[in-house]
């Protein structure tokens, strides 16, 4: 009883300062409430995980789902249904999945396709929470969409996978004339060492407010290419600090030669085409 009376307590001294603070946009009444759930979640007693608990955090992800789908609006994306959850998969701190990006999420967890939609102000405040994710050891996440899209921390953070997301190659896609940017690149997962090969196309692009981060299956895979796998497999036998240098080595031996296969063509237009999917 007094567990509960506790976490009530959290629920509405947060929703007393999601009010105070949220007002002058609906993304700051989003942020507010978003703030709130996450504080009334790690009110929780440790390890409590019964039926109320989590469908308190479910009600509170619908309630967020709800102010996304009023905020960013009307999807309607070429080769996936209409229905969108949230991106973010967790409201607690510490879970695999939690922070991940504030918007809406169309297609299934292991589908051919998906997209995430959020809106340019959303994304500012999460790029700058997200400076630092990971502490100290970490890159840090660049304030703009044009660098941030670049690297593979945005993708991992910013997706939600249990996976590493690695850039192999940009793909020089063309920009549509009514985007304000668009970005492109051939990419893989792991969870490990990185992969011989990349075989996963994302795309970032910004549309009048909107921006979309799309990732979809490769037609054809690159790789393994024969001179740069050669750097990758010999730097399985060597030290954590030598590994790092020859990982570097071999995806940038990658990026030189990729351009030259026979598939570089074909992801290319992998790529223009999703981007032909999205709305504009």
């Amino acid at each position: 009883m007094k567990k509960h009376i506790a976490v009530l307590a959290a629920i509405c001294m947060t929703a007393v300062v999601a009010s105070r603070v949220a007002a002058a946009t609906p993304e700051d009444a989003y942020i507010a409430a978003r703030d709130a759930a996450i504080a009334a979640m790690k009110a929780l007693p440790a390890g409590d995980d019964d039926d109320a608990t989590r469908k308190r955090e479910e009600a509170a992800r619908t309630d967020l789902t709800g102010r996304l789908q009023a905020i960013i609006g009307p999807i309607a994306i070429k080769g996936l249904d209409g229905q969108a959850r949230s991106n973010i998969e967790t409201l607690f701190e510490g879970d695999q999945g939690f922070g991940t990006l504030d918007g809406l999420v169309f297609g299934a967890v292991d589908g051919p396709l998906q997209v995430v939609v959020t809106t340019e102000g959303l994304l500012r405040r999460w790029l700058v929470g997200h400076r630092q994710w990971w502490g100290d050891k970490g890159a840090r996440m660049p304030r703009s969409l044009a660098a941030a899209a670049a690297t593979n921390a945005f993708y991992t953070q910013a997706i939600s996978t249990d996976a590493a997301v690695t850039k192999f190659v940009a793909l020089p896609v063309m920009k549509p004339d009514e985007a304000t940017f668009a970005f492109a690149m051939l990419a893989a997962r792991s969870q490990d060492a990185v992969p011989a090969k990349a075989d996963e196309v994302f795309v970032t692009v910004s549309y009048g407010g909107r921006v979309y981060l799309a990732c979809g299956k490769a037609s054809a895979a690159i790789g393994p290419i024969g001179v740069c796998e050669r750097i990758r497999r010999e730097s399985q036998t060597k030290s954590e600090a030598e590994q790092a240098k020859d990982e570097r080595d071999f995806l940038r031996c990658f990026a030189e030669r990729a351009p030259r296969e026979p598939a570089f063509g074909t992801a290319l237009k992998d790529a223009q085409d999703l981007i032909g999917r999205l709305p504009r």
